[in-house]
């Protein structure tokens, strides 16, 4: 008796399937909002006219350097 091979089960990443998807209407989100920022003549100024994921970034970055501050000069 000879064993059939088993097939084997395509695997879905359905996480990073969803995260992609996120990421990718935000981007088109931001571009088109973007695009009609510029056509109405609206100018970036500083922070106001970041996407929320940078301004995460830049939440994630300032606090960073507020510990390593706290780490290596306070203590």
């Amino acid at each position: 008796m000879s064993k059939k091979p088993k097939k084997k089960k395509q695997i879905r990443n359905k996480t990073g399937e969803m995260l992609r998807d996120y990421a990718n209407a935000n981007r088109q989100y931001t571009d088109e909002n973007r695009r009609r920022q510029e056509e109405e003549g609206v100018k970036p100024e500083g922070l106001k006219n970041l996407n929320p994921t940078e301004k995460i970034c830049v939440a994630v970055i300032v606090l960073g350097g507020i510990g390593l501050v706290i780490k290596y000069v306070i203590l």
